[in-house]
Formats: C-alpha cells, structure tokens, sequence
C-alpha cells in the first residue's frame, strides 16, 4: 500500500506539473498526465499480485475498471491511464526489487 502511494504522490503529480497536459474535460481541476488513479490502482494490484496472484488478478481487474470510467468520465485520455498503468507497474517493481536483495522473487506465500 506505501508503494501505491508513493507512485501516487510524489510521482505522478511531478509528472503532471512537468508535462502539464490538459484534461479533456476542463471542469476537472489540475492536469491529465499520467492519471494519479491509474498510477496508484496499478501499483496496488502489482505488489498485492506479488504476494498472492488470484487476488492480484481481481486488483488488476479493478484497476482497470477504475481507469476506464476516468476516461469515460472526461478525465483523462486513454494514453494518460496508460501511461498511469506503467508508472505504477513500474514503481511497485522496482521496490520490489531494492526490498528484496535487488531480485525478482516470487513472493507468493500460497501453497498449492
């Protein structure tokens, strides 16, 4: 969860200050790239999928969800929670990887 965060704020919102796209909508406030929902629904199903896959797939799915009505809604375009999408991959990879002992490890706890 600290991971989702953190891709959240400060990243994506540094991001959005730098590039500084506007949203589709503007009755929506601040600007569209990348989509802040995106980026944190990401890394929360990334690092949730890391430790238990089957409800890894579900957050996957809600975070899909979740950024699909961002762009219905006006939000955001699609390549915003796209790019959302592999920020907050990313993040959660990369602490995944500086937590433990900079591998890849499957982190599932399961046993089948």
């Amino acid at each position: 969860m600290l991971v989702s965060f953190f891709a959240r704020y400060p990243i994506s919102e540094i991001l959005k200050r730098v590039i500084a796209r506007p949203r589709p909508d503007p009755t929506f406030d601040g600007f569209a790239f990348p989509s802040g929902h995106a980026t944190f629904f990401f890394a929360l199903a990334t690092g949730v999928y890391l430790v238990d896959r089957r409800m890894g797939v579900i957050f996957y799915v809600v975070a899909v969800v979740v950024s699909a009505m961002r762009v219905i809604e006006g939000a955001h375009y699609v390549s915003d929670v796209i790019g959302g999408a592999i920020l907050g991959i990313a993040v959660a990879y990369v602490f995944a990887r500086l937590l433990h002992d900079g591998k890849f490890v499957n982190l599932n706890m399961r046993t089948k």
